[in-house]
């Protein structure tokens, strides 16, 4: 499967949006709903798939944040496990809305110029097999997505550091 992209690159440091207003629409394969009404959009079932035309390859590694505002956390936490192109670079258990951060080595990222982005999320299940009648929803849910980015990572300063010689007992102290 591949997006249909009408010539689209990503381009790194974009933010992407979800919901009414999608931004990630073009580069969404499969695994996000589109019937939330908010700014946001619930993941469905248990793999997600986007996939990135890059407008050039990562020169350095790479960050990816993922901004959530809910967990389905009706049946426990929720694993997400992060392939980026078929490599396995993040898992966690994940019981909060927050920012998931997935730090890239540019090795995988730039393996090719198409970025494919997995999320496998085993613990997705719906509301209605949960609950029963008492709920509607019969999508398997796990994250409620805001917001997604793809960054390159700056390079951090490195301070020298002087040595501290270290002190014995013999030093009187």
């Amino acid at each position: 499967l591949t997006p249909e992209i009408s010539g689209q690159d990503y381009i790194f440091g974009t933010p992407l949006t979800f919901g009414v207003d999608s931004t990630a629409l073009p580069y969404i394969v499969s695994g996000i709903s589109g019937t939330d009404e908010g700014n946001y959009t619930w993941t469905v079932g248990k793999e997600v798939l986007f996939q990135f035309p890059l407008e050039s390859l990562p020169e350095k590694d790479i960050s990816i944040s993922i901004n959530t505002v809910s967990v389905f956390v009706g049946n426990g936490p929720q694993e997400v496990i992060v392939s980026v192109n078929d490599e396995v670079c993040f898992q966690q258990f994940v019981d909060k809305s927050g920012t998931i951060t997935i730090k890239v080595p540019k090795e995988i990222a730039c393996k090719s110029e198409i970025m494919a982005l997995k999320l496998y999320l085993p613990d997705a299940i719906s509301p209605l097999e949960l609950y029963g009648d008492a709920a509607y929803d019969s999508r398997e849910l796990s994250l409620a997505i805001k917001e997604l980015c793809i960054e390159e990572i700056e390079e951090e300063c490195m301070q020298e550091v002087e040595e501290i010689p270290l002190l014995s007992l013999e030093d009187g102290v």
